[in-house]
């Protein structure tokens, strides 16, 4: 845990810098947004599960930060529907 306390505002492009530099995170659109004083939230999708821990575990260790809000989804587990969410009908003619 890091003494230093950053604004809001400032934390995000940190997070972002450092996102950007971990190379098992390079190409993925990650976005980092301030949610309060020390706290980002991880948004977008990313591959695998062991990447979304990446995401948070890299946002965590910026000085400054002192909670992650980890909203990334997993391709191919997000965007499955629920067997007991019901389907949208084709509705078009």
């Amino acid at each position: 845990m890091s003494s230093l306390r950053l604004g809001a505002g400032a934390v995000a492009p940190q997070v972002q810098v450092a996102l950007g530099a971990e190379p098992r995170l390079a190409g993925l659109s990650i976005e980092a947004r301030a949610v309060s004083r020390g706290a980002v939230e991880l948004r977008g999708w990313v591959p695998s599960r062991s990447i979304r821990t990446t995401a948070g575990r890299t946002a965590l260790a910026v000085p400054g930060i002192e909670s992650v809000i980890n909203s990334l989804l997993v391709r191919g587990e997000d965007d499955r529907p629920s067997p007991d969410q019901p389907r949208a009908a084709d509705q078009s003619a």
